[in-house]
């Protein structure tokens, strides 16, 4: 019985786990992906990016599974304006953030 406690108190105090995608093959987009996912886990969020060059699809089709809080887009357009997508996983709805608010933004929703 104390297991089962201890399992669920050790559950509650791991951060909220968020993906970072690269929306496209082009290689800047997978390097800014990764200094990304790099200033979230700074920020102490548990953040991963995919370096295995899926496609964006198959990245959300996953992280829809494994509990992922968010997923962060990084695309061209996005890039272009300083900011990324951020789609919530529980939702499925999909914002433009700008990345100087992003971890305002991940941490505060």
């Amino acid at each position: 019985m104390e297991r089962a406690i201890l399992a669920v108190k050790f559950a509650k105090s791991q951060p909220e786990r968020v993906f970072v995608a690269a929306a496209g093959a082009d290689p800047a987009l997978r390097v800014k992906a990764t200094s990304i996912a790099a200033e979230l886990r700074s920020w102490g969020l548990a953040a991963q990016s995919d370096l295995a060059g899926r496609s964006l699809r198959k990245v959300l089709e996953t992280q829809s599974s494994t509990g992922a809080k968010a997923v962060v887009i990084v695309g061209e357009k996005e890039l272009a304006a300083n900011s990324v997508k951020v789609k919530w996983m529980a939702s499925g709805k999909e914002e433009t953030v700008d990345l100087n608010s992003l971890e305002e933004k991940l941490k505060g929703s």
